[in-house]
């Protein structure tokens, strides 16, 4: 979250188990719009390739939110 305040396009990985606690603490950071992707709950069981999948049908959209240009948060 800090390089995303600074300016410094991120996207943050969270599976739809933490997905509430994401939003809440980038709400809570003064960054309700930081750039989040949602992956399948729980990863850990899934062969890697089902990981894979899931990451690639993100793809996209990550790229999309890497390559947004973003004005810096003032503190």
């Amino acid at each position: 979250m800090e390089l995303e305040a600074r300016g410094v396009p991120t996207v943050t990985l969270a599976t739809q188990y933490f997905e509430a606690l994401a939003r809440l603490t980038a709400k809570g950071k003064r960054q309700p719009n930081l750039p989040l992707t949602i992956l399948p709950h729980p990863l850990n069981p899934l062969p890697d390739e089902q990981i894979r999948e899931a990451v690639r049908k993100q793809a996209s959209r990550m790229v999309e939110a890497l390559t947004k240009v973003k004005q810096p948060i003032k503190a």
